[in-house]
């Protein structure tokens, strides 16, 4: 089975690739990535023209990076919307729109699962709910993880915010298998 985690942003957006033993359910292979929206600065261009090349190029590296993976299953973070931020909701929204747009695209009947961030905290004993830190520090905590995942010091707080997404789903799929894909 192969899981794609996304952490949405509208700057930085967070992958997580997860290979899945079918016989054991053990986890295989960790691959992580970090698709950089904000590298595509103001340049003179107006906000919505800024947003569409930012969108424009999260559709273009979520469709490589899904023709290369080729994933059964998606999982990403449900947003979180700060209410002292609320400007942040549709870009974030558009977003969303774009991978799972692509995803629908490459595979219609895929299964694509939300999670919300406090239930991705507590599956990963993340000791601060709102501390993007605490994802790390989890996670180079796990056994299980380190194991596999080459160089968590070398990555990413949104790669280790979609690996603790589709750590979760794998957590919630190996107790509940047949429930979680419903």
């Amino acid at each position: 089975m192969r899981i794609i985690a996304f952490d949405p942003s509208t700057n930085d957006v967070g992958v997580a690739f997860f290979t899945i033993n079918d016989d054991d359910l053990s986890i295989e292979h960790i691959d992580t990535y970090t698709i950089v929206l904000q590298r595509i600065t103001n340049m003179g261009l107006k906000t919505n023209d800024l947003m569409t090349a930012r969108l424009n190029l999260l559709r273009r590296v979520t469709e490589s990076i899904v023709r290369r993976f080729k994933p059964d299953i998606c999982v990403y973070e449900n947003p979180f919307i700060d209410k002292f931020k609320l400007g942040s909701a549709i870009p974030l929204g558009k977003s969303i729109g774009v991978i799972e747009t692509v995803l629908q695209d490459y595979n219609n009947n895929m299964h694509i699962i939300k999670f919300s961030p406090r239930s991705v905290k507590k599956y990963i004993d993340a000791k601060k709910i709102d501390d993007k830190l605490a994802i790390k520090e989890a996670i180079n905590r796990n056994l299980e993880l380190t194991d596999i995942v080459p160089d968590l010091n070398g990555i990413s707080e949104h790669e280790a915010d979609a690996i603790a997404i589709a750590y979760s789903f794998y957590l919630e799929f190996k107790a509940n298998p047949l429930s979680i894909l419903t």
